[in-house]
């Protein structure tokens, strides 16, 4: 019995060491996808297709979820909404992302932030809010390291959009919406990949 016993939980351990394996896999994977825009030329091409290989790579593994990969689905969805909306980026396929973030824990907490629940605007609006957002390169000028990348707080980046938001009379929806992204989700995604990638602060 004990050899029977010992043998159910040595299965269920090396199933779940497989099971966490596969997902670092996953995450790799996609993330390696949306990193690889460091050493591409800062083209709105460069960015759409990043933004959707990342995305066809976080829809495509269902099966694989967990706080790490579902922060990750939300963030890139979040991106590719506004990209789409504010015509910077063609629109594409993102149900599979879609559904399977809708089941996450993460979505039902954070879900109304979505720019999926923002009606539509008009033109001048989303103009503005593409123009705000483009306006970040130059936030983002002195970040030219992974690191540096985990480590900035994202408060800043709100700031830098609300400020920018301020300065050009810029009420959109879709702008406030992803500017909630950035504050409620990003925090805890940059915190959940340095866990992962044994990337310390300074």
């Amino acid at each position: 019995m004990k050899a029977i016993i010992f043998g159910l939980l040595l299965g269920v351990l090396q199933t779940a060491s497989s099971s966490r394996s596969f997902h670092d896999d996953v995450f790799k994977e996609c993330f390696r996808k949306y990193t690889i825009s460091f050493s591409l030329p800062p083209t709105l091409k460069n960015h759409c297709s990043t933004i959707k290989n990342t995305s066809d790579c976080l829809g495509y593994y269902a099966t694989v979820d967990g706080p790490l990969l579902d922060l990750m689905r939300f963030y890139i969805l979040e991106h590719a909404f506004f990209d789409i909306r504010t015509h910077l980026c063609q629109p594409y396929d993102l149900s599979n992302i879609q559904m399977v973030l809708d089941g996450s824990d993460v979505f039902k907490k954070y879900g109304k932030y979505s720019i999926e629940y923002v009606p539509q605007e008009g033109a001048a609006l989303l103009m503005c809010a593409r123009q705000v957002h483009l306006s970040a390169k130059d936030y983002y000028k002195t970040i030219v390291t992974l690191q540096q990348l985990l480590c900035d707080d994202p408060v800043n980046l709100v700031k830098f959009y609300k400020a920018k938001a301020r300065e050009i009379k810029c009420k959109s929806k879709v702008l406030e919406a992803f500017i909630s992204t950035i504050k409620h989700i990003v925090p805890m995604l940059n915190d959940e990949i340095r866990k992962k990638l044994h990337i310390s602060c300074p």
